[in-house]
């Protein structure tokens, strides 16, 4: 899996653990557009815990009646996979015709791991990619004396250049191979997949990596917060896009955090990019293996999400009575909300992992 350099290696971390425990990581997912409340689509918007998004999909469509075997029928949707390690709140779409018909009992799928929170009718499905961002609620325990201090700096750093919008681990599968999986099949030296939906996930993790790469390739290169002639911009207010042909008039934007380059994920439907040699140089590296016609549309992503100037908490006050499972005192938590996508707090990682699948930026 590509490494992507950190934005902000001259600066010391918080220090700390990160996510020892489930609820110290909060994703709640944002659609970007409102429900209508009328429509032949059922919304669900469901919390999981110990559960990946297919998992959860699965057991809500299979107790609304839809299952299809192993499969999932085509017109179910989501619009992005969220982390197992984590409590995670977000929205599916099931097709539910009728304007009479009731909502179906989703009872069934509701346990430990998995809670319906609400259902609202839409006039089409919820397709993958269809999400404003996602809110974060991160809570640092065991952080030394003046970890406060630092992490607002990293943070002030952040919110100057953005967050890189890298891809985490849990794209690639629990053994950080689905990429490859997917690179086999793709150049035909092996089969695959049957399943749609498992055939479209190793498909994204092959995209996720070329993303990756061309992230990396930009940080590495000084590029990160650069516009160069011939990039597909997209505006962060409106999700508008449009090639750079005057750089002197949209570096300014760019650092600005008005306007970001995207980065490609290969794919049918992808706008490329234009300019010349040097343009191109911020796709170094990029492998072309999705081929035209297969596999998810590929559009493109920006390589950085706007960090708001929201504050960071400390110390974290657990609810009156609460103990911590390892006797942590409150005054050694931090805690930090943030929308949009998860990203770096420091030169190095806070603590080594205490669980695997831990994602720099979470989908």
């Amino acid at each position: 899996m590509t490494r992507i350099p950190w934005i902000t290696a001259d600066l010391p971390g918080s220090g700390g653990v990160l996510r020892p425990e489930p609820e110290d990581f909060v994703v709640d997912e944002v659609l970007p557009y409102p429900l209508s409340g009328e429509g032949d689509h059922l919304f669900i918007r469901f919390e999981k815990v110990g559960l990946n998004t297919p998992e959860a999909v699965t057991r809500i469509v299979t107790a609304a009646g839809l299952a299809e075997g192993r499969r999932l029928p085509p017109e179910v949707g989501y619009a992005g996979l969220k982390d197992r390690h984590a409590r995670t709140r977000q929205w599916m779409s099931i097709p539910w015709p009728g304007r009479s018909a009731p909502p179906p009992d989703l009872a069934l799928a509701e346990g430990d791991q998995l809670r319906i929170l609400e259902t609202q009718r839409h006039p089409h499905k919820l397709r993958r990619g269809h999400q404003a961002g996602n809110r974060f609620e991160i809570v640092l325990r065991e952080v030394p004396e003046g970890g406060l201090n630092r992490a607002r700096d990293v943070l002030e750093r952040l919110r100057a250049t953005g967050v890189p919008h890298a891809f985490g681990p849990q794209r690639f599968g629990r053994d950080g191979d689905n990429d490859q999986v997917a690179l086999a099949f793709v150049r035909g030296q092996a089969k695959a997949p049957r399943d749609r939906h498992l055939r479209d996930l190793l498909l994204s993790a092959l995209q996720s990596r070329v993303f990756n790469q061309v992230l990396a390739t930009r940080i590495e290169r000084g590029l990160f917060t650069r516009a160069l002639e011939g990039d597909v911009m997209t505006k962060h207010a409106t999700g508008g896009m449009f090639t750079t042909t005057d750089v002197a008039a949209d570096q300014p934007r760019v650092e600005a955090l008005e306007i970001s380059p995207t980065g490609p994920l290969p794919g049918k439907k992808m706008r490329p990019g234009g300019g010349g040699r040097r343009a191109r140089g911020r796709d170094h590296r990029r492998p072309r293996p999705v081929a035209p016609g297969r596999g998810p549309a590929g559009p493109r992503h920006p390589p950085r999400a706007p960090l708001p100037a929201r504050p960071v908490g400390a110390p974290h006050r657990p609810r009156a009575g609460h103990v911590d499972a390892r006797g942590v005192p409150a005054e050694r938590r931090l805690r930090h909300r943030a929308p949009g996508r998860a990203g770096e707090a420091g030169r190095r990682p806070l603590h080594p992992p205490r669980r695997r699948g831990l994602s720099r930026a979470p989908d």
